[in-house]
């Protein structure tokens, strides 16, 4: 009987108001903690995967790189790069200039009133 009664004052302790709002609180701050870790555990893989992104595009980057390193590398690919850079031509090689339509119309159309005046006349009937 007296284990009983021993039994029944200990479970009295455990389930007494201090010790169960002392589990609630320490319950709490492990839940806190946990949820810290969780949150910075999502903020490392989101890190990961954006430094992960510029690793590839770094890599990509440095074969562009390395592709135009051994173009130049050669003579055919120092005189490219000059060419397009200053626009030089080598001698004996001629320059031929390319005008875009609209700008060969636009010189073509200074000239008397007349004239200007027809052309305009004439436009109104052409197909677009």
């Amino acid at each position: 009987m007296r284990q009983f009664q021993e039994r029944k004052k200990i479970k009295k302790r455990i389930y007494s108001k201090p010790v169960v709002i002392a589990l609630i609180i320490i319950l709490a701050l492990l839940i806190q903690a946990t949820w810290k870790i969780y949150l910075k555990e999502r903020e490392s893989a989101a890190n990961l995967a954006k430094t992960e992104n510029q690793l590839n595009l770094l890599k990509s980057r440095s074969n562009v790189l390395s592709e135009d390193l051994n173009k130049l590398t050669t003579n055919q690919g120092v005189e490219g790069e000059i060419r397009s850079k200053y626009e030089v031509a080598k001698s004996g090689e001629q320059v031929i200039v390319i005008v875009d339509k609209n700008t060969a119309t636009s010189s073509a159309a200074s000239g008397n009133i007349f004239e200007r005046w027809w052309r305009h006349f004439l436009d109104l009937f052409k197909k677009k």
